[in-house]
């Protein structure tokens, strides 16, 4: 049976932007608990790690915009992402990763791996 791992930052209200759609809630954790098997996940440092080395990422700029359309880069040459030529992830692609694992890693080791758990330095 698939497990889905749902962050636990989208438990809030909804946006207090006006014009917005609100987002958010238990009503997610209800809805696809229906069909299958849904996890809580820690959100912890999702969006600044690199899902393939563990260390944080940098978000390049450019000269119009302070952050370049939501971009992940990881500088390590080291880096098996860096190595292949796809160090650029999307935040948002790479934060899907980023909660898969930590939820994975939750569930079968019954803690969270040392990047995304909370109690400790990066």
């Amino acid at each position: 049976m698939p497990i889905l791992s749902i962050g636990n930052q989208g438990t809030c209200v909804g946006s207090p932007i006006k014009g917005y759609a609100r987002r958010g809630g238990k009503w997610l954790l209800r809805r696809h608990g229906r069909y299958t098997a849904v996890a809580w996940t820690n959100e912890h440092r999702i969006s600044q790690t690199c899902v393939f080395w563990f260390e944080q990422v940098i978000r390049p700029t450019s000269d119009k915009r302070k952050v370049c359309n939501g971009t992940s880069l990881c500088i390590n040459p080291q880096c098996l992402a860096f190595k292949q030529g796809r160090a650029a992830q999307g935040r948002d692609k790479e934060a899907a990763m980023a909660i898969a694992l930590a939820g994975m890693s939750a569930m079968l080791n019954g803690k969270v791996i040392a990047p995304f758990n909370p109690h400790m330095d990066f």
